[in-house]
């Protein structure tokens, strides 16, 4: 009968150190350099993920390789997270960068609408952004232009047309 085997903090394996998901967890909130973790296979790395979240109150990015692995990763850990948890995808654009063709007003509004959390977001933060590794490949404005074009508008707000289009230039 085949029996579970569970690494135990300080085991190596070709000299990679096994560690259980607490363990993985702190070393990871006690480091002070981007980590890579390899051969994180399945749900395992939205599990993580999830630790990771509930050790730590700020906003937490995730980088995946393709739009597809993107969404399926926010899918991942909105089944462990739950449905009401912060999560969100970051948007790729549908057209190439020298193409004549401007993206879809909806694909902008989401990205811009994203960066502004994040422009607004602190450390108590509960935000969790996902993005393919294309679209950190665009530039995006800068957190000084952005917080200057910025008109914070609610819904039931009074505000002045000649106000708005001050703002619109």
């Amino acid at each position: 009968m085949p029996r579970a085997v569970e690494p135990v903090t300080g085991t190596s394996i070709r000299g990679v150190r096994l560690l259980r998901a607490p363990e993985l967890t702190q070393a990871i909130l006690e480091r002070t350099q981007p980590l890579r973790l390899l051969r994180v296979q399945g749900s395992a790395s939205a599990f993580l993920c999830f630790r990771l979240r509930q050790a730590w109150d700020g906003p937490i990015v995730v980088i995946a390789p393709t739009p597809l692995l993107a969404d399926r990763f926010a899918n991942d850990l909105r089944s462990v997270q739950g449905p009401e948890a912060n999560i969100v995808v970051f948007p790729v654009y549908d057209v190439r960068p020298f193409e004549r063709f401007s993206p879809h007003p909806e694909l902008e509004a989401r990205r811009m609408s994203l960066l502004y959390r994040l422009l607004s977001a602190n450390e108590t933060t509960a935000l969790t952004v996902v993005l393919p590794a294309a679209a950190l490949l665009r530039r995006v404005l800068p957190r000084a232009e952005l917080r200057a074009r910025v008109t914070h508008l609610e819904c039931g707000m009074t505000v002045s047309y000649t106000h708005l289009r001050a703002h619109e230039t």
